[in-house]
């Protein structure tokens, strides 16, 4: 089922680097899930070879996601210490998105060998986001352009402060779903290209441990398609038939209670005919009784 004809769509996702908050098995849900409908899935190799290719090329729109979520340090230009000059900012610069699930982006580069570094400033030395964020657990508010792109809710965990960075210029965030402090967003796009119909660049949703099976549901994988491809009229459509299906759901509920229902009522009807038969055999056995001692 091809969802996004006009760009060329990928899940990263390579089991020889560490995670975070997305365990191996669980990103390898979301790859084999994401494969469904037209995701390549590729490794770390691949994934440089993608950013590179995509790097020169603006033709197409190229979209990675991110199955786990920490970044190897293939992509990176100084992976102790990475800056704007990497592979991957490269990418995002001319035109192409990158969709993050999970822990706080680029807070760990990962080696081969397993082993994570700790680089908390990278989200705003590579990307440009404000690394200013706060720890939480309610659930999120969509914006316009959340809704627009047919996120579902989630309870969020680490939104980011909204205004950009002291020193980062020339990229804008658009919000897709807010804490309920205004000033933080759990889900955004960070846009490096501008004048384009719809944002691309750095797209962060669901912010919170993605580690359960249960958690990897169809809204769930509907929502990372649905940001990835941002195809509204797509999206449109998708809501029309989760509405359909949730209205077929609720008829055939209400005619199975119907059916019980009337079936209750069908039995309730005999019962009381059954009383009144009863009542009028006792009465009519009383009657006889008092006009058996009226007679002489």
């Amino acid at each position: 089922m091809v969802v996004g004809s006009s760009k060329k769509l990928y899940v990263y996702y390579d089991e020889r680097y560490p995670y975070s908050w997305i365990p191996h098995n669980i990103a390898k849900i979301i790859a084999r899930e994401l494969e469904k409908y037209d995701f390549e899935a590729i490794d770390t190799t691949s994934l440089k070879n993608i950013l590179s290719e995509g790097s020169r090329t603006t033709d197409k729109e190229y979209v990675v996601v991110f199955a786990q979520d920490v970044v190897p340090d293939l992509i990176l230009d100084n992976p102790n210490n990475p800056t704007a000059n990497s592979l991957l900012r490269l990418f995002l610069n001319v035109g192409h998105s990158i969709v993050w699930i999970g822990d706080v982006p680029l807070y760990y580069v990962g080696k081969i060998d397993g082993g994570k570094i700790n680089t908390p400033n990278a989200m705003q030395n590579v990307l440009g986001i404000n690394s200013n964020f706060i720890n939480t657990n309610k659930p999120v508010m969509l914006t316009v352009y959340g809704i627009m792109f047919g996120l579902p809710t989630w309870i969020g965990t680490r939104p980011h402060q909204r205004n950009l960075p002291p020193g980062v210029s020339g990229v804008t965030y658009t919000p897709l779903a807010i804490a309920d402090n205004t000033q933080y967003m759990h889900a955004f796009i960070v846009c490096y290209k501008h004048g384009v119909a719809l944002p691309v660049g750095f797209i962060r949703i669901y912010d919170f441990p993605i580690n359960k099976t249960e958690l990897i549901t169809e809204l769930f994988i509907r929502g990372i398609i649905n940001v990835a491809t941002r195809d509204l009229v797509t999206t449109i459509w998708s809501e029309i038939k989760i509405l359909s299906e949730r209205v077929n759901k609720i008829a055939g509920e209400l005619d199975t209670k119907f059916s019980t229902l009337k079936s209750e009522i069908d039995s309730l009807r005999t019962m009381v005919d059954e009383i009144l038969k009863l009542e009028k055999e006792i009465l009519e056995a009383i009657r006889g009784k008092q006009e058996d001692k009226k007679s002489p």
